[in-house]
């Protein structure tokens, strides 16, 4: 972690001080809020999957667990559908 987040917010500083050098330090804390405001969505949204995923789903009436039965259900029905559609991508870009 130490790894991904130091240099993250290092090179994020850094973006933010040159914005605030060529743009103005409002256009610099626009930029900064944006993605503190991305970071803490992502983060929102990590944690309603993964408390899905974590405790039994059946009869949930949240809307995370409604996703996690339709995933389900739809992975039952084409169990090889991410590697199928990898593999006609893969060979899309080899034209």
């Amino acid at each position: 972690m130490v790894f991904n987040v130091v240099p993250t917010f290092l090179e994020v500083t850094m973006v933010a001080g040159i914005l605030a050098y060529r743009c103005g330090p409002a256009f610099a804390a626009l930029t900064a809020g944006t993605i503190v405001a991305y970071t803490a969505f992502t983060f929102a949204v990590t944690a309603v999957r993964e408390s899905a995923n974590s405790t039994s789903y059946e009869g949930a009436e949240s809307q995370a667990g409604q996703w996690c039965r339709i995933r389900d259900v739809c992975h039952a029905a084409y169990p090889d559908g991410s590697t199928v559609a990898i593999t006609r991508l893969l060979r899309l870009s080899h034209l």
